[in-house]
């Protein structure tokens, strides 16, 4: 596919596109393109590269899902253990008030 998007593959659409008004082109002229193909070993490096990459691209989802998760049960556990009274918050809304009432005056 990524063929498609090469510059030769665009001038051969240019010269293949028909109508003023709304221009298009049909597939069965598409099918006729001639699209440039890299060598077999060529196609190889890009192959593992791209399955290279792919593979650190999935290292750092896990990762961040895991810490998302993690955070997620931390804010999990700071929310029962301030509805259960275990930690008092009161100091803390307070203190948040007073440094909203300082910067709005």
């Amino acid at each position: 596919m990524w063929a498609l998007n090469a510059e030769a593959t665009y001038v051969q659409g240019e010269l293949d596109t028909v109508g003023a008004t709304s221009p298009h082109i049909n597939v069965s002229t598409i099918r006729n393109y001639s699209l440039a193909h890299p060598p077999i070993e060529e196609q190889r490096e890009i192959g593992a590269f791209l399955s290279k990459q792919a593979s650190e691209f999935d290292a750092l989802t896990t990762e961040a899902q895991r810490a998302i998760d993690l955070l997620q049960e931390r804010r999990a556990v700071l929310i029962s253990a301030a509805v259960t009274g275990r930690i008092d918050v009161r100091a803390m809304t307070a203190h948040r008030r007073m440094a909203n009432v300082e910067v709005e005056v």
